[in-house]
């Protein structure tokens, strides 16, 4: 997580700022990401800001382990995505899904299908102790 966080940061500030001071500002533990993680969800389009927090959303009511298949179906109506049995668009999609999550989600390749999971279990603590989105 810290490394994305970096990367984003590296990214986003202007170049007055060294690569020394930006790495020494990043937070250190998994309760100071997640804030600064939720922030770069909320600066992305509001398409892709709105699809991350429903994918964070999806991942925390979920009772078993998210499917891609499961996740594509209860974010697609919000994401304006049609039906599709087109693997390669269904990878694109399951794609943007994580990209838009910043790094808090992440796939995990299981015997009997992909699953979408938080990378950490103190994800879901963080947004369990914070309401949600």
């Amino acid at each position: 997580m810290a490394a994305k966080l970096a990367d984003s940061h590296l990214r986003d500030n202007s170049s007055s700022q060294t690569v020394d001071q930006i790495l020494r500002s990043l937070p250190t533990t998994p309760g100071q990401l997640c804030p600064h993680i939720m922030e770069q969800i909320n600066k992305q389009t509001e398409g892709d800001a709105a699809l991350g927090r429903k994918v964070l959303s999806e991942l925390l009511i979920a009772q078993e382990p998210m499917t891609t298949a499961r996740l594509l179906d209860a974010v697609a109506g919000d994401a304006g995505w049609e039906a599709t049995s087109d693997q390669i668009q269904i990878d694109k999609r399951v794609d943007r899904c994580v990209q838009c999550s910043k790094g808090l989600v992440m796939l995990v390749a299981c015997d009997d299908g992909n699953t979408v999971r938080f990378v950490h279990y103190s994800v879901r603590n963080y947004l369990e102790a914070h309401g949600g989105l």
